[in-house]
């Protein structure tokens, strides 16, 4: 399950206030920008080093992200882990996509989009209360900390499916 934009958009503001800290809008410009960027300058990778190397070198860079977010000390390293998550995460829907097309017949692949894009707006739509819950229960550091071991999971199952990928 991936669900940064949502702990990202729903409750980084709060960890800022939680722990006192100010300008936590910095931390959506630095998802948001960071985002943005990484699509428009490098949206060709995946095409150009394949999926797995993509979606692999994405998943370890929005770990970190969130476990910076999760370990932060101060705003200034929450604001970086935003930044990071939103350079990892940015990539890693299309870089999946290919993963997810490339084996499937030419005239199939409109559906395996269509499927791919539906579990991952499902996953999207549980993030928002698994991480109240997160919240409720450990606080707002453990959001990010579970995203983090989430982007872990991925990565091992990627990695686990290599050779059916390749």
């Amino acid at each position: 399950m991936n669900f940064v934009p949502d702990c990202i958009a729903s409750f980084i503001s709060l960890l800022f206030a939680a722990k006192g800290w100010e300008h936590a809008s910095w931390g959506f410009i630095g998802f948001g920008g960071s985002y943005i960027l990484t699509r428009v300058f490098f949206a060709s990778f995946p095409d150009r080093f394949g999926g797995y190397s993509v979606a692999l070198v994405s998943f370890i860079v929005e770990m970190a992200g969130q476990l910076l977010i999760g370990f932060s000390s101060t705003p200034s390293f929450a604001i970086a882990g935003c930044a990071l998550t939103g350079i990892g995460f940015s990539l890693v829907f299309p870089a999946l996509g290919v993963l997810a097309i490339q084996r499937v017949a030419l005239q199939m692949r409109g559906t395996a989009l269509a499927a791919y894009s539906a579990f991952f707006d499902l996953s999207l739509s549980i993030a928002g209360p698994v991480a109240g819950l997160l919240a409720a229960g450990w606080g707002y550091p453990s959001i990010y900390l579970f995203g983090g071991a989430g982007c872990l999971a991925a990565l091992l199952i990627l990695r686990s499916c290599r050779k059916k990928i390749l």
